[in-house]
């Protein structure tokens, strides 16, 4: 995909990059790429342009995108923020080709990916099999490397039998489990990504945050549109931030956030409460008649097929059930950041172990990063170094939850004193969500931890100085 406009002639403000990518060739090329949309007094303007007559009032037009340049190297994630209305949605149609610039130059380098909009290149009338292999050839898989691939699409959708109703029934989360499967299996060299992963559950998203880690380490580049700045601090190395269609900063990702949030945090200061306030109050009329000693099952498995598929391991123990549980406090069934909840874990031997395990107890955030993990050898927990084959133990592990409000999973392991063995892993096993405590709600809390933290302020004389 190449196209080229009139160049305008101000300076690029693409940021320098590093010296592995000055030797390698950036996937795609934007430089000074503008939009603009005309508007027409009247129903026969529009027919003095197709004539090539001019126009009455050059002046009235709105300038979605004005002068924006980036370069988007192998393997390297780029991030595109700002607030609704900025022009990120125009961009990205501009890069996949569905819509043209107004003026500026574009090259690209290799086969892309868009999920830009839920449905676009399906037929709703078709079933999600059919669309399949619609969308795929759309997207330039030819119908033999669709037949190929199919059952592995199929799978990273885990959609089930909606495979085969037509996809005007599925929902927005089905939609975008769809897409993404058939996106992932295009092996593009540029993917780009707008919003849509925000429509999909926790789960779904830690999945496709997994894969999009494979796809950077095998060099595939990817753009990503979001309004999480959590998601591109953690995955992206620059960002793009737009502001009423014009680049405001492109730079290192962490910057371009922070000024971001500082622009959105001078915008509220006097906008007055937000909606954060009216939701945590709907959560408490939800739970107000709760018992007040009363605790909560958050999440649980048992030893079925699916957990079975997801334990590995040598099998010398087995993870047979774990619960997480909340003790309700102030008729709150939920736990808040800042809270404790409770991991019980039932184990078997399934033969003599002699010289002791160590339990392992990981905790991670839904983009995949390691929140905090620790281990328990059986020595301290108090058992003796042997066990015999069907000895059941239970584990009991409290943990203060001092985290943002967010969703979180839990990983379970076991392995030998040693190091060397893993008897079962259990990734992911266990998932729950932290709400926001009323004690915040006139603060944001940034970052990963709720650290416990207080501030104050005092007048001091010019003298004084330090």
């Amino acid at each position: 995909m190449s196209s080229s406009k009139n160049v305008s002639t101000s300076s690029s403000n693409v940021p320098s990059a590093t010296a592995s990518q000055q030797a390698a060739t950036p996937i795609l090329t934007a430089h000074n790429i503008s939009k603009w949309y005309h508007f027409y007094s009247s129903p026969l303007e529009p027919l003095r342009e197709v004539f090539g007559l001019p126009r009455k009032n050059n002046s009235n037009r709105f300038c979605a995108l004005e002068n924006v340049s980036l370069e988007v190297y192998p393997g390297e994630c780029i991030g595109i923020i700002g607030r609704n209305g900025a022009g990120k949605s125009t961009l990205m149609q501009i890069l996949a080709g569905t819509l043209q610039p107004s003026e500026g130059d574009l090259t690209c380098n290799g086969r892309i990916a868009a999920l830009l909009e839920l449905g676009t290149g399906f037929n709703p009338d078709f079933t999600g099999r059919e669309n399949i292999f619609l969308n795929g050839g759309i997207l330039g898989l030819k119908q033999v490397e669709l037949q190929e691939r199919y059952d592995a699409i199929v799978s990273f959708a885990d959609i089930g039998v909606f495979i085969d109703q037509p996809v005007k029934y599925y929902s927005t989360g089905m939609f975008a489990r769809l897409a993404f499967a058939i996106a992932l299996e295009v092996e593009p060299k540029l993917l780009l990504i707008d919003e849509i992963l925000a429509v999909g559950d926790a789960s779904f998203q830690r999945k496709c945050f997994r894969r999009l880690d494979e796809l950077l380490e095998r060099g595939v580049s990817i753009l990503l549109v979001s309004h999480s700045i959590d998601i591109i601090r953690s995955r992206c190395s620059r960002c793009l931030y737009l502001e009423h269609g014009k680049p405001k900063m492109y730079g290192d990702a962490p910057d371009a956030c922070d000024l971001y949030l500082q622009d959105v945090l001078e915008e509220r200061s006097g906008n007055g409460a937000t909606t954060e306030a009216s939701q945590t109050a709907a959560v408490k009329a939800s739970v107000r008649n709760a018992d007040p000693e009363a605790f909560i099952t958050l999440c649980s498995f048992t030893p079925d097929e699916e957990i079975q598929v997801a334990q590995q391991g040598t099998g010398s123990m087995q993870i047979c059930s774990a619960r997480l549980l909340f003790k309700v406090k102030h008729g709150n069934p939920a736990p808040y950041s800042g809270d404790t909840i409770v991991c019980k874990t039932d184990l078997l031997a399934t033969q003599e172990i002699h010289d002791g395990f160590v339990f392992g107890f990981l905790l991670r955030d839904r983009f995949g990063n390691d929140v905090f993990g620790i281990s328990y050898s059986s020595e301290q927990l108090g058992l003796r170094a042997q066990l015999h084959t069907h000895d059941r133990l239970r584990i009991v592990i409290d943990v203060r939850c001092d985290l943002r409000p967010d969703t979180y999973f839990v990983t379970l392991g076991i392995q030998d004193c040693a190091f060397e063995n893993i008897f079962a892993y259990a990734h992911d096993a266990l998932s729950f969500e932290l709400h926001k405590p009323d004690s915040d709600d006139k603060n944001m809390i940034g970052g990963l931890a709720r650290l416990q933290c207080t501030g104050k302020a005092e007048f001091v004389s010019a003298v004084e100085g330090n």
